[in-house]
Parts: structure tokens; C-alpha cells; sequence
């Protein structure tokens, strides 16, 4: 999968890409054992939606070796093929019913004749 990428070449818009994310998710002590419904949107920066939601739920148990108030980290990763409608920025944003949604951003680019071309800032 790699990690900590932020850009993809992408030669032909009208095809799907193929790439993955992945994140972790804090459940408080207090919180282990349950179900949480987590809803995980791509969508461009103009706020158009790339593909389906992802509807998951996540549910971390207490290890017994886990220390009394510990919160527990669930890892999530996501592999697909989105078809971006055009260069430019993209957000990949997770959400609980709870607490403010979390987002984390990349960029496609346009690949041309062996060299990127960075996007311009006209729709």
C-alpha cells in the first residue's frame, strides 16, 4: 500500500485508479465493546463525492494485558478503484456520529507525455 503518499499520476481521467488508504481509529476505555458506526467519504475539493460511502463499524475490545483508562486504537485500511472526475485535490473524510469529522487530503495529477502537470486553479 505505502504510505504517507499525497499524489497520483494519473494518465486517463475516464479510467479507475487503484489505491488504498488507511487510519486508525482512538475508542476511550470507556467505549470498548460497542459498536461505532464510522462513515468514510472520498469527494473532491469542490465537494463533489467520488464513489460510495464506506459504512463500517468499528468495534475494539479491552486486551487483558491493556492499561485501566487505555483508549484502544483500531486500524482501518481501504484498497479500491475510484474513477476521479479531474486533476486536482481530493479529501478523504472519516466520521462518527460524535466529535468532528477527520480529513486528510491528496492531489491528482495529470500525466502527460512522461511529466506531471500539476493542475490549474480554473474548473
Amino acid at each position: 500500500m505505502g504510505g504517507g503518499w499525497d499524489r497520483l499520476d494519473i494518465v486517463d481521467f475516464t479510467q479507475p485508479a487503484t489505491f488504498g488508504f488507511a487510519m486508525g481509529v482512538l475508542i476511550p476505555w470507556n467505549a470498548t465493546s460497542e459498536d461505532h458506526p464510522l462513515r468514510i467519504t472520498l469527494e473532491h475539493e469542490d465537494g463533489e463525492r467520488v464513489g460510495p460511502d464506506f459504512n463500517l463499524k468499528v468495534n475494539v475490545g479491552r486486551p487483558p494485558i491493556a492499561i485501566r483508562g487505555q483508549s484502544s486504537r483500531a486500524i482501518i485500511a481501504v484498497n479500491g478503484l475510484w474513477t476521479l472526475p479531474r486533476p486536482g485535490t481530493y479529501r478523504v473524510v472519516a466520521a462518527l456520529p460524535y466529535g468532528e469529522p477527520k480529513r486528510t487530503v491528496f492531489h491528482a495529477i495529470q500525466h502527460q507525455g512522461g511529466r506531471a502537470v500539476r493542475p490549474s486553479s480554473q474548473a
